[in-house]
């Protein structure tokens, strides 16, 4: 139930009255279910079938996301999502769809978080063990300069934990409230 809630709340932003008869349905139907009436001239039913296509696909996204497989990446349904999100673009013009796509992102951005947040710790652990690279020969009295270049990855480590960070703070502040 708890699982539905958030798909039918999406959902609902995509719906529009008829112009006709002024009857709340999906927009992404072509014709009226009420009246038969032309929903969306100009548009061809197979853009209209194409757009749910799309909308489908973001749904089983973003199910993929809430319950990630046990094996593989963990990035590969976000990646998805996001990917999925990108081909809603082509749709603006269908009622509803800009805020459907703005409660989409909305949606996934704790996941996002929580993705950012677990590469940090790791890129973050990773230069731990890194930094006892250079620190084991210098303890060991070996010349400063094998003890510099073996420090030299730590510093490169050092600018991808700095941009995971500033990922992970950027899409923190972007949690919404």
């Amino acid at each position: 139930m708890g699982r539905n809630k958030g798909k039918k709340k999406n959902r609902k932003l995509l719906e529009m009255r008829c112009p006709e008869c002024n009857a709340l349905q999906d927009s992404l139907r072509t014709d009226c279910q009420k009246c038969g009436a032309e929903l969306h001239p100009g548009v061809t039913p197979e853009t209209m079938m194409m757009a749910h296509v799309e909308v489908e696909a973001v749904e089983e996204a973003i199910r993929q996301v809430k319950n990630p497989p046990k094996k593989g990446s963990p990035y590969g349904p976000m990646d998805t999502a996001y990917k999925c999100l990108k081909g809603l673009d082509t749709y603006h013009h269908i009622p509803g769809m800009e805020a459907y796509i703005t409660a989409i992102r909305g949606e996934l951005q704790p996941y996002k978080v929580a993705l950012l947040k677990r590469t940090y710790n790791a890129n973050l652990i990773f230069m731990v063990v890194l930094v006892l690279f250079p620190l084991v020969p210098l303890l060991m009295g070996w010349p400063i300069m094998i003890t510099a270049l073996m420090g030299l990855p730590v510093l490169a480590w050092g600018a991808i934990v700095l941009k995971a960070r500033r990922d992970y703070t950027r899409a923190y502040q972007q949690l919404p409230e």
